[in-house]
């Protein structure tokens, strides 16, 4: 896909912007609800910097956005160079997490599952975000107690189950009926976004992350 990228901007000396989840806070923050068989391949800043090297592209910049949840790179046509190889402390570093990441999963599932029933016992607790982070998150932990509410802005997904749970998923205006005590939202990024959106419909609830 990078060659191709290359391919279409060489003729005009244009730019390849090339965005991908990242890799690296995955790993560092056990962001385990990232995981999804969609995503094929995980980047981190040196594996990315070097699949468009070896693709003929000139890096100029990489960075991350969207809470870090992103990586990004800018770069332009160059020459390619198949056989070029990254820093090895920089190799050495992300495998060493990588390979920490499993332990650190089962860890973080283990947690996750204590916490949901320790905060169902406490009073109803709901879901906001039927993506791929909910998704997973439900299929890891909802067996443990039960959630009272699956909720998504898009009304397209209104009505349909979580794939993998009897959960159902709603628009925002059940909340008024469950009248959460906590809900966990499934993207940090949307934590203000959502507190005011339950505050309009007059719900007052603990609105935290699914981690962290």
């Amino acid at each position: 896909a990078l060659a191709a990228q290359r391919a279409a901007v060489v003729a005009t000396d244009g730019a390849v912007y090339s965005e991908v989840p990242n890799g690296q806070l995955m790993i560092e923050q056990c962001a385990l609800w990232d995981l999804i068989y969609e995503h094929l391949s995980y980047f981190v800043p040196t594996s990315l910097e070097l699949a468009c090297t070896r693709a003929g592209l000139e890096v100029a910049k990489i960075g991350a956005g969207f809470g870090e949840q992103f990586l990004w790179c800018a770069a332009g046509p160059g020459d390619a160079r198949p056989d070029a190889m990254p820093d090895p402390a920089e190799v050495d570093a992300a495998v060493g997490a990588a390979r920490a990441f499993g332990a650190a999963a089962t860890r973080r599932v283990a947690d996750a599952r204590e916490e949901l029933a320790g905060l169902v016992a406490a009073g109803p607790v709901a879901l906001w975000g039927a993506g791929s982070k909910g998704m997973t998150y439900l299929n890891l932990v909802a067996d443990v107690a039960p959630v009272a509410g699956v909720v998504d802005i898009n009304p397209r997904k209104s009505g349909w189950g979580v794939p993998g749970t009897p959960l159902v998923i709603s628009g925002p205006e059940v909340m008024v009926d469950v009248q959460p005590k906590t809900v966990l939202v499934a993207n940090p990024v949307y934590i203000a976004e959502i507190a005011a959106q339950l505050s309009s419909l007059g719900v007052s609830a603990d609105v935290r992350p699914l981690w962290g």
